[in-house]
């Protein structure tokens, strides 16, 4: 998985170089979670890209994960971009109850 990751971080790092772009958005799930053998590589795709972590400069303890028991969750979905969009972002959430709702649809 980790082989996985960093293929996918280098990849995405490629598209960045490659695109005469001013603003770089990059949202999703990355499946990893601050503290966890993962996250260096979350890290060091905002880094290598010069991308702010907009969710971690807003979140506290947020998840974005949570198995169907209930009994475990993790913030494993991500909001990474340039500094010139991090600072128009004024507020972010995560919407768990709309996740709950489509799980039981």
């Amino acid at each position: 998985m980790l082989n996985i990751l960093k293929i996918t971080c280098a990849s995405i790092t490629a598209v960045c170089e490659d695109c005469d772009v001013a603003y770089i958005m990059i949202a999703g799930d990355f499946n990893c979670h601050s503290g966890s053998r993962f996250y260096s590589c979350l890290q060091n795709l905002a880094i290598d890209n010069k991308l702010c972590m907009s969710d971690n400069n807003r979140l506290v303890d947020a998840f974005t994960f949570y198995n169907d028991a209930g009994t475990a969750y993790s913030w494993i979905d991500h909001v990474l971009c340039t500094a010139e969009l991090d600072k128009m972002v004024h507020n972010m959430n995560v919407l768990t109850v709309l996740y709950r709702f489509l799980q039981n649809l």
